[in-house]
């Protein structure tokens, strides 16, 4: 019996278990084979063969925060405290499980996810969809966190956090880009000596040769035949 078959079985015995309120069965499964159960619960709630009681009722077994959030999201509802503290295992199921179960603040949660630059950005976007003040002093070290924050959340510059993305050629660019929207002089000498983000600079921002860049962007073949192409550049 090949693997496929193998949990494709699994779901038919857990589907059973699931009905018939086979609590024991259910148990022995996880702890017997938890990988493969949950990969099989992750099939019967992607197939919708699991109605929402079947699922509220399955959480009482489940480890994983991941399918734990997935299946409050499905069913709408919060789960009971002690499922919450299993999504509280992982930072960013808490911050989807905080927007999209919750619809707002999950206090809990917030002395874990604040830990985590980039976690901070997710729940100030996906719970609060407003600043967080408590978690800008954390955010302001990290170059992408920085970038997002300013594009999802504050919608506009940040100007006391530039520095931080000056020290990183890509989000530099991403933040020219998408957030100043036109050309970003003190990112230039950072940006041009990244072949790639020098070509999407030129590309995306500039919308003409930067000819400034072009000995860094000749360091790399691929992107110097892509910036000769796009420009049209003869090469004597």
């Amino acid at each position: 019996m090949d693997q496929f078959d193998q949990l494709e079985k699994l779901e038919q015995l857990i589907f059973n278990a699931i009905k018939q309120r086979q609590d024991i069965a259910i148990k022995s499964h996880f702890a017997y084979h938890q990988n493969e159960t949950t990969k099989a619960l992750e099939n019967l709630i992607k197939d919708k063969k699991l109605n929402h009681d079947e699922m509220e009722y399955v959480c009482q077994f489940i480890d994983n925060p991941y399918l734990l959030y997935e299946i409050a999201e499905k069913i709408k509802k919060k789960l009971s405290l002690k499922e919450e503290e299993k999504i509280l295992q992982n930072i960013y199921c808490s911050c989807y499980y905080a927007g999209n179960v919750i619809k707002g603040r999950w206090l809990k949660a917030e002395p874990y996810i604040i830990k985590d630059a980039f976690a901070s950005v997710c729940y100030a976007i996906y719970a609060l969809k407003k600043r967080w003040p408590e978690a800008e002093p954390i955010i302001i070290k990290d170059p992408r966190s920085v970038y997002y924050y300013a594009l999802e959340v504050i919608k506009g510059r940040w100007l006391e956090a530039e520095s931080t993305v000056l020290k990183d050629s890509s989000y530099a660019y991403y933040y020219a880009k998408d957030v100043i929207k036109g050309r970003w002089p003190e990112a230039d000498p950072i940006i041009m000596k990244d072949a790639e983000y020098a070509y999407e600079y030129a590309k995306d921002v500039i919308r003409g040769r930067w000819t400034k860049a072009e000995f860094y962007i000749k360091q790399n073949s691929f992107y110097w035949k892509m910036y000769k192409d796009l420009f049209k550049i003869k090469e004597r």
